[in-house]
């Protein structure tokens, strides 16, 4: 019976997990790239009051982003700053665009509080943007995705279930308020609203 050495499959074992080491790290120049955005969102940050996209230390933040995703296309990381970097600057479309882009790309929010808490910020206010226009399938379209990226986010649940209601789809409201009553039991408007939509599911 072949026994296999032990040291010798330590040794494979680092060289496979060294070669995937490098194969997922950034190339030099994109890596450079990321650090002097990092270092112009950060003064950014520190320097303005108020911060808009059209300010010269975000515009050269963006310039190192998009030049770390032209250096590393296949790469997450320069899409996730891009992502933050539009959402700290308030340019709410981009980084909503973003978000969505790292997220098809493979990027796991999942466990990143700091992209949820981005992702339901930014798509909030694209969200209400567009009720406020009177836009309601494309703000129900921002709430449900906000859903669907962050689960834990009450106020999407609740927009999409009154949205639901309000356009006359009470039945699939139900699955939105039944959310909300999960995350948060004690939430009486969220009770009524689930009544309501199973009365207006059974009567019409």
């Amino acid at each position: 019976m072949n026994r296999f050495n032990p040291l010798l499959i330590a040794v494979v074992t680092a060289l496979v997990l060294g070669l995937v080491g490098a194969q997922a790290a950034l190339p030099e120049a994109a890596a450079e790239a990321l650090d002097a955005g990092e270092a112009r969102m950060a003064e950014a940050l520190a320097t303005y009051g108020a911060q808009y996209p059209d300010r010269p230390l975000w515009q050269q933040a963006f310039a190192e982003g998009r030049r770390a995703m032209t250096l590393a296309p296949e790469a997450l990381e320069p899409v996730r700053f891009l992502a933050v970097a539009y959402s700290r600057s308030n340019w709410y479309g981009p980084a909503w665009n973003t978000w969505r882009d790292y997220v098809r790309r493979g990027g796991d929010v999942s466990q990143d509080a700091e992209a949820q808490e981005m992702i339901a910020d930014v798509g909030q206010e694209l969200g209400y943007g567009a009720y406020a226009r009177g836009d309601t399938e494309l703000a129900l379209e921002y709430y449900q995705s906000i859903a669907a990226l962050v689960p834990g986010d009450v106020n999407a649940h609740v927009w999409s279930g009154r949205i639901l209601i309000e356009t006359e789809r009470p039945e699939q409201s139900i699955a939105s308020w039944q959310r909300v009553l999960e995350l948060d039991p004690a939430d009486a408007r969220a009770a009524y609203f689930l009544e309501l939509a199973r009365e207006q599911s059974l009567h019409g």
